[in-house]
């Protein structure tokens, strides 16, 4: 009995990836995190976890916690934020990119920065989600 049909199979199998994501605007952060987990694995991935944290200052710290229990290939860093100042949109994101920065130093690993920021729900494109597996595809 065959388990896998060809290296690359075994490859693909043994990559462990994660997406941690927040639970604000619940419903399309989920579509996000489906449509994402989908495409990795049409990709061949199969050891794929989710976490969900409870806001945006909460991605980073997890990222530590995962690491203590066990190691992994690359991590999906996934919120929405909507109808902000652009002040407060760049005091987010220059707060998250340094923490993603420190993280990638001492992982080691391809942190994907996954936060989307608009005006309304609508103004979001659903395939984000498709194109973090493609990047995860082309980083491991």
């Amino acid at each position: 009995m065959k388990l896998f049909k060809s290296k690359t199979d075994i490859y693909f199998s043994i990559k462990r990836i994660s997406i941690i994501h927040t639970t604000h605007n619940l419903e399309y952060s989920s579509l996000l995190t489906t449509s994402c987990i989908h495409k990795l694995k049409e990709f061949g991935y199969k050891d794929i976890s989710t976490i969900s944290v409870s806001g945006i200052f909460d991605l980073i710290p997890e990222i530590c916690k995962l690491f203590k229990k066990d190691k992994y290939d690359c991590i999906i860093l996934t919120d929405i934020i909507l109808n902000q100042e652009p002040a407060y949109n760049t005091y987010f994101m220059k707060s998250l990119e340094h923490g993603i920065l420190e993280m990638k130093k001492k992982y080691n690993i391809p942190i994907i920065n996954g936060i989307l920021i608009g005006k309304k729900l609508e103004d979001l494109d659903i395939n984000n989600g498709i194109l973090w597996a493609k990047k995860v595809n082309e980083l491991i």
